[in-house]
């Protein structure tokens, strides 16, 4: 079954000093059947840090049998039998996506809140080895943030991850979700949210 993330609210520039969000439309696509791994086996790949590791639900793919395939005319990453994420025509995002997952080595990625719904907007994330990817990735589509000053707060009764006048995430009426991903964003240290392929990205990752 396949879901999308839709209505991302995103603040496209820091300069910007209204609270005014830009809305983008379509959203990412992943293969909601993925089986989650068990914590522990990314609990012992993790650095011991004084905060405890949340509680999360990842799935771990092989990054170097990863693959860009056509399938029924839609463009997906694929791992052995299991598809990753759906580009629909954009076989050129997909390439680039590929691109990125081999560039950072990529091989948990990860969600706030599955199974998703239009009324929840949630949150996917990837890690290295249980590890936050960190450095640039030539050209890419990022933008910068201090995690410190990330939280989680409900403005207009929706609950929005948030850097000051910043919308990051929009989780809707999901406060948990919200509180979820300030807790995720904080303990990895992300301090760039990057996306392919704006407005309506297929992929969005989060890197320091």
């Amino acid at each position: 079954m396949k879901f999308k993330f839709r209505h991302l609210s995103v603040f496209l520039a820091f300069t910007i000093q209204s609270a005014t969000a830009e809305t983008l439309s379509g959203g990412i696509e992943v293969n909601e059947a993925l089986p989650p791994v068990k914590l522990q086996v990314l609990e012992a790949k993790v650095d011991k840090q004084a905060q405890a590791l949340p509680k999360q639900d990842c799935v771990c793919f092989d990054n170097a049998r990863c693959h860009v395939e056509n399938i029924n005319g839609q463009w997906k990453i694929v791992d052995g039998n299991n598809w990753i994420m759906d580009f629909a025509s954009r076989q050129d995002l997909a390439e680039l996506s590929l691109g990125i997952i081999r560039h950072y080595r990529l091989n948990n990625i990860c969600f706030v809140g599955r199974p998703f719904s239009e009324s929840k907007i949630k949150m996917m994330y990837f890690l290295s080895d249980g590890q936050a990817p960190a450095g640039d990735y030539a050209g890419e589509d990022a933008i910068a943030f201090d995690p410190a000053r990330v939280k989680a707060e409900e403005i207009d009764g929706r609950w929005k991850l948030t850097q000051d006048s910043m919308w990051m995430l929009d989780f809707a009426a999901n406060k948990e979700d919200a509180l979820k991903a300030e807790e995720i964003v904080k303990y990895y240290g992300f301090t760039r949210q990057c996306f392919v392929g704006r407005p309506g990205p297929p992929m969005m990752y989060w890197r320091k």
